[in-house]
Order: structure tokens, then C-alpha cells, then sequence
């Protein structure tokens, strides 16, 4: 289980991803969006995401 914690000035979370890793992601378009290497820290701030992701999937 883990917790997203906000910090100052953040009060919303658009996008969340739960499953196996290496996680996926991209964009609209289809194009690769570049991902931060997992937190192990259990409620950790995040980091937040230079390119909007709309989809995101598992290894196959």
C-alpha cells in the first residue's frame, strides 16, 4: 500500500498508476513518456511528470 502526499500549494492527483513494473507510459499521440525510477518511500510527494501521460501499462 502506499499514500500520495501533497505539499504546499497541491491539492489534487490526476494520474495514478498501480501494477506490475516496469510501468509504461505515454502520450496522446502515442509517443513514449519517460518515467522517474520508483520510490521505495511509502508516502512519498512524487515527482511530477514533464509530459502529460493518457495512458500507462504493464511489462508483456
Amino acid at each position: 500500500m502506499r499514500c500520495q502526499r501533497f505539499l504546499k500549494g497541491e491539492d489534487c492527483l490526476a494520474f495514478a498508476w498501480t501494477g506490475l513494473v516496469p510501468a509504461r507510459a505515454a502520450q496522446k499521440n502515442g509517443t513514449a513518456v519517460s518515467l522517474p525510477e520508483p520510490d521505495p518511500r511509502r508516502d512519498g510527494s512524487g515527482v511530477s511528470l514533464p509530459k502529460t501521460v493518457w495512458v500507462m501499462a504493464g511489462p508483456v
